[in-house]
């Protein structure tokens, strides 16, 4: 099975931006970090169907869930890609080909670890911005 392209790639860091932001929007960024990595060991021992169940059904669509939130951003970047999915993703998921299905699963994968890296890029400037605002040990000798 081909791994995403490049521009996958680059739409997915986009996304995944994105994606924090609305977690910043609804108060659950650390929540969402958090779920974030825990979705992605999920999805490694269970599958795509069990992991994107168990979001939904922890969300409880409840818009100020970082489950919910997590489950509407995989189903988002999955159906952008396969219109097909669109209406009732587990159901789709399920009524479709296997090679659509493992297809959807690689992606999710990525998607995550998109998700992965811009948390991790995103504590790096954090944490960089705050080295820049503390003041400089004074030179020796003064």
């Amino acid at each position: 099975m081909m791994s995403p392209g490049r521009r996958t790639q680059s739409q997915w860091s986009e996304a995944a931006a994105r994606c924090l932001e609305e977690a910043e929007a609804i108060r659950r960024r650390r929540q969402y970090e958090e779920l974030v990595g825990q979705a992605w060991l999920f999805l490694h021992q269970h599958g795509l169907g069990q992991t994107l169940a168990y979001l939904q059904a922890r969300g409880g669509n409840r818009p100020e869930s970082p489950y919910q939130l997590l489950f509407e951003h995989l189903a988002r970047q999955l159906t952008t890609r396969h219109p097909r999915l669109s209406n009732d993703i587990l159901a789709a998921l399920v009524k479709e080909d296997s090679r659509l299905y493992r297809q959807a699963s690689v992606e999710t994968w990525g998607f995550l670890q998109a998700l992965r890296r811009a948390i991790t890029a995103q504590g790096r400037e954090s944490a960089g911005a705050g080295r820049e605002t503390r003041p400089a040990p004074p030179a020796e000798g003064q």
